[in-house]
C-alpha cells in the first residue's frame, strides 16, 4: 500500500479494496467498495487537521496580505502554505505540494495566482528546489515549475501577471510563462544575485506584445533591463543595461527592492536605501535607514515603512524628496517581512523570532498576531484534568503555555542560559516544570509569571524527561540515573542506577505509584520499586534504541516502546519477551496510549501521525493517519478528553488534531496480519 495526500496514484489490490470492512460503533455497518480513496477519506475523517501553529521568520517575504481580498492572510509553516482570515485563526486553509520548509512566497498583483519556492529536496539525488505555482482561488496548483537548485531567493511576478521571475542558489534565472509554465528566459549567472524585481511594463509603437522593465544586481553591479518580445526568433529575451554607478565603485549586499514612480529603491546590509533612476539608468544616491541591516520595506502612499535588523520598525516621509523620519516602534527580532493590507490602514511584520505582529500604520501601535517556537520543539506537556492549555519547550530555549481555544501564547519565558529546553510537565496546581539541556530543573508560575524555584545540576547534561504530581518529581537525563525528588521541598530522596546511556523517558506506574518504569538509549526498559529502592524488572530490545514510552490503560498494563531499529513492542511485566508488535520500517521518535487507553498514538521521523485502536488485544486497527509537519515530528500528547493530540516537529510548528474515535468508522483491514499495518 502507498497513502500520500499529493499522490494522485495509488498502489492497492482490488481484493484487498473489496474486503474492507467499516463498523460504526452504534452497530451500523456497510461495505466499502470502490477505490482506495474511500479508504484514505475514512482515515481522514478520524483524524483531522484543525489548527497549525508556527512561523519561524528566517526567510525574506514569507508573510503577505492579499492584495485584493480584505484581511486575508498568507504565510508558511514549514513546507505548508497558511491562508487564514486575519480575525478568524480557526479558519485556516492549507495547500501542501513542497517536500522541503518554504523559502519565498509572493501573490500576483491581481491576487489571481501564488507562487512558493522551497529549499533543496533532501529526498533526492540533486537537491531540485521546485516553484509552485497556485492558482488562489481554487487552492490548487496550476504548475510545479523546475530548474532552480538549493533554495529559491526570489520569486516576482510582472505587473500584469504573465511572467513569473525565480532566482535559486545555483546562481540560475528563471523567467516562467504564467499562462503555460513554459520557460520564456534562462540565465546563469557567474556571481550570485541579491535583488531582482520587475518594473513597469509598457507597449512600443506598433507593437502588441509587451515590453517589460526588469531588474537585477550582483554585489557589484546594477542592471534596469529590457525584456521585449523579438519578431525573428518570436519569442521574449533580455537586453541587459547596466547601471551607471560612482566611479569609485558601489559594493553593497541588497537585501530587498521595488519600484516605485520612476526610481528603484534597494535595500542594503548596510542599512541603507540606494536609489537608481529606471530610465537614465544613473545611481542617484544612498539614504541611511538602520543601523543594523534593512531587510525590508514597503511604500504606501507617498509612506516608506522599513524593517531593519535592529528590530525597528521605521515610517519614512519620502514625498518630495524629504526622507523624514515620522515614526519607529520596536519589535521582537529582526523584522523579516512587510505587507500592507487592502485599505492600506495596516501592516503585517513577520520577524525572526517568530512573531507575527499587526502594526497600524498611522502611528504604528502593534499587537501580536502569532507568537511561535523558531526551533525543534522538544517536548509537550497538557495539565492533568484540562483541556484548555499545553505547555511546549524547544531547542533555543523557549518555555511556552498555550491557549488551545485561541491558539495563542498566555505564557512565555526565555531563561538566561546558552542551552536549550528539553522536556516539560504540568503540575496539579498548573505550575511549569521544565528540564533543559544545562542540567536544570525549573518551575514557573503562569499566572505571576515568576520562577517559583529551582535545582542547578540536577543532572549532568541535558535533562529529557521529567514527571511531577504530588507525590513526587521524576527526572532522568544523559548521565543515566533516574532521581526521585521531594515534591515541596525538592531534596533528592532516592537514586536509581540502571541505565549506562541517556534516560529517554521516566514515568510512574498507572496502578501502583511507587512503582516506576523508564526506558533509555542502552537499549533497557527498567521497572523500579521505590519502597524497595531497586529494581523489579527488566527488558531489553536487540537492536537499536528507546526514545519513548507509554502504558496502556487496560488487558495487562503493558509497556508500550518506540525507537529506531526495533519495531514497538508491548511487553508484559511477566514475560520476558514482548507479547505484542507493530513493526513500522521507520525511526518512531514518540509514542503514547489515549487517556481511555483504547487508542494508540505514535509519531515518526517521515513527519507523520499514526492512531491504531488497540482495545482488541488480539487485532490492532489503523484508523488514522496524518501528515502536516516538515520534520520529524518529535513528541505528541493527547488531549486529556481524546478529543485532539499535539503533535510537535522539528521544523517548529505545532499540529493541532481533531481525533473522531468515538463517533466516527473503524477502519479492520482483515488480510493484513497485526503486526503488518500500512505504511509509506
Amino acid at each position: 500500500f502507498f497513502f500520500n495526500d499529493t499522490a494522485t496514484t495509488e498502489i492497492y489490490t482490488r481484493s484487498l479494496v473489496g474486503s474492507v470492512r467499516c463498523v460504526q460503533e452504534t452497530g451500523y455497518q456497510r461495505r466499502v467498495h470502490g477505490d482506495i480513496k474511500d479508504i484514505k477519506k475514512m482515515e481522514s475523517n478520524m483524524v483531522e487537521l484543525d489548527h497549525v501553529i508556527g512561523y519561524n521568520g528566517q526567510y525574506f517575504n514569507t508573510v503577505l496580505y492579499h492584495p485584493s481580498l480584505k484581511d486575508t492572510l498568507i504565510y508558511n509553516i514549514g513546507a505548508l502554505i497558511i491562508i487564514e482570515p486575519l480575525n478568524d485563526k480557526h479558519n485556516q486553509t492549507f495547500l501542501r505540494g513542497h517536500d522541503m520548509e518554504i523559502s519565498t512566497i509572493e501573490i500576483s498583483h491581481s491576487g489571481k495566482m501564488l507562487a512558493s519556492g522551497q529549499k533543496g529536496s533532501a529526498f533526492l539525488k540533486v537537491p531540485e528546489a521546485p516553484v509552485i505555482l497556485w492558482d488562489f482561488e481554487k487552492k490548487k496548483p496550476i504548475f510545479m515549475l523546475k530548474g532552480l537548485q538549493s533554495c529559491v531567493r526570489f520569486l516576482k511576478f510582472s505587473e500584469d501577471d504573465r511572467f513569473l521571475a525565480a532566482y535559486g542558489d545555483n546562481n540560475m534565472l528563471v523567467i516562467w510563462d504564467c499562462r503555460d509554465g513554459s520557460a520564456a528566459h534562462t540565465r546563469l549567472f557567474e556571481f550570485p544575485l541579491n535583488l531582482l524585481c520587475w518594473g513597469p511594463t509598457y507597449t512600443k509603437a506598433k507593437e502588441k506584445h509587451p515590453s517589460y522593465i526588469f531588474c537585477h544586481a550582483t554585489s557589484k553591479e546594477v542592471f534596469v533591463s529590457s525584456f521585449e518580445y523579438d519578431i525573428g526568433s518570436m519569442q521574449y529575451g533580455m537586453k541587459q543595461g547596466k547601471c551607471q554607478l560612482p566611479s569609485t565603485g558601489l559594493l553593497r549586499q541588497y537585501t530587498t527592492s521595488s519600484v516605485h514612480e520612476e526610481f528603484l529603491y534597494a535595500g542594503t546590509m548596510g542599512g541603507e536605501i540606494c536609489l537608481f533612476h529606471l530610465y537614465t539608468r544613473l545611481y542617484k544616491g544612498s539614504i541611511p535607514i538602520s543601523s543594523h541591516g534593512l531587510m525590508c520595506f514597503t511604500i504606501v502612499d507617498g509612506m516608506l515603512y522599513t524593517g531593519g535588523g535592529d528590530g525597528k520598525l521605521k515610517k519614512v516621509n519620502i514625498l518630495e524628496g524629504s526622507w523624514a523620519l515620522e515614526k519607529e516602534v520596536q519589535l521582537d527580532g529582526k523584522i523579516m517581512s512587510i505587507s500592507a493590507n487592502l485599505d492600506k490602514k495596516e501592516l503585517i511584520c513577520g520577524t525572526a523570532n517568530g512573531k507575527i505582529y499587526r502594526v497600524l500604520s498611522g502611528d504604528l501601535t502593534c499587537l501580536i498576531h502569532t507568537d511561535a517556537h523558531v526551533n525543534c520543539i522538544n517536548d509537550v506537556a497538557f495539565p492533568l484534568n484540562s483541556n484548555d492549555y499545553f505547555a511546549t519547550i524547544d531547542d533555543a530555549g523557549s518555555l511556552k503555555l498555550w491557549d488551545v481555544g485561541e491558539y495563542k501564547v498566555v505564557f512565555s519565558v526565555h531563561p538566561d542560559t546558552k542551552e536549550g529546553g528539553k522536556s516539560v510537565c504540568i503540575g496539579e496546581n498548573m505550575s511549569i516544570i521544565s528540564g533543559w539541556k544545562d542540567g536544570h530543573m525549573r518551575c514557573y508560575d503562569p499566572k505571576s509569571k515568576a520562577l517559583l524555584w529551582a535545582i542547578p545540576n540536577a543532572h549532568k547534561g541535558a535533562i529529557n524527561s521529567v514527571y511531577a504530581d504530588t507525590n513526587y518529581i521524576l527526572s532522568g537525563g544523559d548521565d543515566g540515573p533516574i532521581r526521585v525528588w521531594a515534591r515541596q521541598t525538592r531534596q533528592l530522596l532516592i537514586q536509581l542506577a540502571a541505565h549506562t546511556k541517556p534516560v529517554s523517558k521516566v514515568m510512574p506506574d498507572l496502578n501502583q505509584p511507587h512503582i516506576i518504569h523508564s526506558c533509555g538509549m542502552d537499549k533497557a526498559i527498567c521497572t523500579f520499586d521505590l519502597k524497595k529502592e531497586k529494581k523489579i524488572v527488566g527488558h531489553s530490545i536487540k537492536n537499536g534504541v528507546i526514545y519513548d514510552m507509554s502504558q496502556r490503560k487496560d488487558h495487562e498494563l503493558e509497556l508500550v516502546t518506540c525507537g529506531q531499529g526495533s519495531p514497538i513492542y508491548f511487553w508484559d511485566c511477566d514475560e520476558a519477551d514482548p507479547v505484542s508488535f507493530i513493526d513500522y520500517p521507520y525511526k518512531v521518535s514518540t509514542i503514547q496510549v489515549s487517556n481511555n487507553g483504547k487508542y494508540l498514538a505514535f509519531g515518526t521521523e517521515t513527519n507523520e501521525l499514526f492512531v491504531y485502536e488497540i482495545s482488541n488485544p488480539a487485532k490492532f486497527n489503523m484508523v488514522g493517519k496524518g501528515a502536516s509537519h516538515s520534520g520529524p515530528v518529535m513528541k505528541l500528547k493527547w488531549s486529556p478528553d481524546d478529543k485532539q493530540i499535539v503533535t510537535a516537529g522539528a521544523d517548529a510548528s505545532l499540529c493541532i488534531w481533531n481525533f473522531y474515535g468515538q463517533q466516527q468508522l473503524t477502519l479492520n483491514l482483515t488480510l493484513f496480519d497485526i503486526t503488518y499495518p500500512l505504511y509509506k
